[in-house]
């Protein structure tokens, strides 16, 4: 039935255009006009009509926004009897008339903006204090076939060295013939050779692993559409004991299988859930814990919280409070951030930082001095591929996260691949895509490309303002990161996305617009530098335009010769430039969201 539904949806909006009554749709798939009506209504929300009627309206308000055709030929070809009718159903939507959103909406080829960056290259640096990691997702994911080596492939291939593992004791394990078996935690024998094989490739890598013992088994109900969005947990564990027992198990399991060296950094969070007490009972726990987690692997880490922010911010107080009430000081303390809500200065980011500084407030209120972990963070809570896909949410994630340099935080992003996100069978529903930093077959988004330039960020820090960081490696290599950031409206609200209509959402944006960057690098130590420049396309077929695919000019050249090597960054041209007067002056061009990297150095 679910993939019945899925094709009748998915036919719809193909030719959503061409489609006059439901009674075609249910010809064509051999179903009767009730049956079809069901399928739309559980799959979308809304009723047949309605949801042809929604897609000819967005389609023919972004052609209006973008296109060249006359509002009559925009009407036909989307499926309209006629332009009044057209008019009509659209001012009914849009609260004005297709010619007057034309002219209120219609991009500017000309328009553009010029920023001018001039920084020193013997500035005084700073060290930036805050670091980033990546969860592959669920342990439930672990059986699915073909998972492990997706997962290796994409840390092989980006260099990744931390990564974290979601719903340790997860009530379920996804198996080959799709069901979902339950896990027995209350005996001495229970083993872990279901996730053996995860672990042991991680090892061998010598990755960094922090794990989530978490008894959040999210359910996954078999109704692909409303259940879809509420989905919950069933408690695993209803006592402290159940959970340390599990635990030690696992710390035991680790210390017979790997040599100390390799469990060097691995950490343990402690999820707080009210299924095993109240905060006193938890924050005990965490002590006790710790103690006999150190005993068994002295090199790991132990803390716990894992509260969002966002959403629980009281919830956060009191466990501080219990923290210091029960003089327990663990190794850190993880929150969740989530781009629920937006500061009032968005063009500048904040949300991922404004949520960090004020758990860390909050610990220093209590007299807690431990390191602060983000556990989970995306700062986009869209399952659209407009935006997973696309090269907006990467320049977002390098807004957010240079936001952040100054601040001592370990922060994970939540996803690393789409493949995590098949055995909710969420890919395959229309509008629905993976907030993976790739594919579900491996390709890198520009997510990916944003993830890996912030992490190829150097270790000082030389200049840092609006859409770009500069800093060096040593003093031969220099690092130029630059993003072409669109702002935010200041009324749109996150927590109200769901409810909107792509169309009504890209309309919330500030206009876009290139930029060109007019950079002057000065008291450059040579005279002359191999340059690579690092450019970004999303390549994902949605109709993105490149990110960054401008590029660089007004360069001094010495002996260009522009070629592609292979590297864990995208492609990238190298060539030799010169310095005039221990000045290099450049143009960067960047696509409205676009981003690139600049790479100096010494030949």
């Amino acid at each position: 039935m679910e993939e019945t539904a899925f094709a009748v949806v998915r036919y719809i909006t193909e030719h959503y255009a061409d489609i006059t009554t439901l009674a075609a749709v249910a010809q064509h798939f051999a179903l009767s006009p009730s049956t079809a009506s069901r399928y739309i209504k559980e799959a979308t929300g809304v009723s047949f009509s309605e949801y042809v009627g929604k897609l000819r309206l967005e389609y023919a308000a972004h052609e209006l926004a973008s296109g060249e055709r006359s509002i009559n030929e925009i009407a036909a070809a989307h499926g309209f009897s006629s332009v009044s009718v057209f008019s009509r159903t659209f001012r009914s939507v849009y609260g004005m008339p297709p010619r007057e959103y034309r002219k209120c909406h219609a991009a500017d080829p000309a328009s553009h903006i010029t920023r001018s960056i001039r920084l020193n290259a013997d500035a005084e640096a700073r060290v930036p204090r805050c670091t980033l990691g990546v969860s592959m997702g669920s342990i439930a994911t672990a059986g699915l076939p073909g998972f492990v080596p997706h997962v290796m492939e994409v840390i092989d291939a980006f260099h990744l060295t931390d990564i974290r593992v979601h719903n340790l004791f997860s009530d379920f394990v996804y198996r080959r013939n799709r069901q979902y078996e339950r896990t027995d935690y209350s005996h001495d024998g229970y083993e872990f050779s279901f996730v053996d094989g995860l672990f042991d490739a991680l090892a061998s890598r010598g990755v960094t692993v922090g794990v989530e013992l978490s008894d959040r088994g999210w359910s996954i109900r078999q109704t692909f559409s409303r259940d879809l969005v509420t989905v919950g947990h069933r408690p695993v564990f209803d006592s402290p004991q159940q959970v340390r027992h599990a635990a030690l198990t696992l710390a035991r399991h680790w210390k017979e299988r790997y040599t100390a060296d390799r469990l060097d950094g691995w950490s343990f969070d402690l999820w707080y859930d009210p299924a095993i007490g109240n905060l006193d009972t938890y924050v005990q726990l965490l002590r006790d814990l710790r103690a006999e987690l150190h005993d068994l692997i002295p090199g790991c880490a132990v803390g716990g919280c894992a509260i969002s922010m966002d959403e629980n911010r009281l919830l956060f107080d009191d466990f501080a409070a219990a923290l210091e009430r029960h003089h327990v000081s663990p190794d850190f303390v993880s929150i969740h951030s989530y781009a629920h809500s937006l500061d009032e200065d968005a063009e500048d980011g904040g949300t991922l930082c404004r949520q960090i500084s004020r758990a860390r407030a909050t610990l220093n209120g209590h007299g807690i001095d431990c390191p602060l972990r983000v556990c989970s963070w995306d700062p986009v809570p869209s399952q659209r591929n407009r935006y997973n896909d696309s090269c907006e949410k990467a320049s977002m994630m390098l807004q957010e996260l240079t936001a952040c340099l100054d601040l001592p935080v370990s922060v994970t992003y939540g996803s690393l691949t789409d493949f995590s996100s098949l055995y909710s069978d969420v890919l395959t529903a229309p509008f629905f895509g993976g907030t993976g930093l790739v594919s579900k077959d491996g390709f890198p988004k520009p997510a990916m490309h944003a993830f890996t330039m912030f992490n190829q960020l150097p270790r000082h820090i030389l200049g840092q303002g609006r859409g770009f960081v500069f800093g060096r490696d040593d003093s031969r290599s220099f690092t130029l990161l630059l993003w072409n950031r669109t702002g935010l409206s200041p009324q749109f609200d996150h927590t109200e996305e769901y409810k909107l209509t792509m169309q009504q959402i890209k309309l919330l944006y500030q206009p876009e617009r290139d930029a060109t960057y007019m950079v002057e690098l000065h008291n450059m130590p040579r005279n002359r530098y191999l340059l690579r420049e690092y450019l970004v396309d999303d390549g994902t077929g949605h109709g993105v335009a490149a990110c960054s695919r401008r590029g660089v000019d007004g360069l001094t050249p010495v002996e260009d010769h522009p070629y592609l090597i292979a590297d864990s960054l995208p492609d990238f041209s190298v060539r030799k430039v010169a310095v005039a007067d221990g000045t290099l002056r450049f143009r960067v061009g960047l696509n409205p969201h676009g981003f690139a990297m600049i790479k100096l150095t010494d030949y």
